[in-house]
């Protein structure tokens, strides 16, 4: 239960929250596929997620979407050489998507980290020019104090 719950948070890091929408429609292609190989008709893909998620599967253009984002996002293939469109993902594939997307997190976390960097090193600047000026001030009116009295 420990490492569902660790998995659960670290697919949540990076962005892929298993109650998503597309996160369902990809686990119901995975149980639809009788073999890795295999291409799942939308027919299919549809009875798959209605066994999951019942009354909660979405309506078809909902399906079609995420069906959408997972190919853009390199989750899974679609094959469009027939009238039909078939589905199909693999561990390859979800590993080299899984990837992308750990590489392109480190790399806004990296400009991120960068831009805390340059505010830190501008604030930094600024409280010792402000404390310098302060300092210079005091002195004066010290050098002031000490000359009138």
């Amino acid at each position: 239960m420990a490492t569902e719950s660790r998995h659960e948070e670290l697919l949540e890091t990076i962005g892929l929250e298993r109650s998503r929408k597309d996160m369902v429609i990809l686990g119901a292609l995975l149980k639809a596929q009788k073999n890795p190989t295999d291409f799942v008709d939308f027919e299919t893909l549809r009875e798959q997620l209605a066994k999951d998620e019942g009354a909660r599967k979405g309506k078809d253009p909902l399906i079609y979407r995420s069906l959408s984002k997972l190919e853009k996002d390199g989750f899974l293939k679609i094959d469009r050489g027939s009238h039909k469109h078939g589905y199909n993902s693999s561990v390859a594939l979800l590993e080299r998507a899984l990837a992308t997307i750990v590489e392109q997190n480190i790399k806004e976390l990296e400009r991120e980290l960068k831009e805390v960097d340059a505010e830190a090193t501008l604030f930094s600047e600024m409280d010792s020019d402000n404390i310098e000026s302060k300092e210079g001030r005091c002195c004066q009116n010290k050098a002031r104090m000490v000359v009138s009295d």
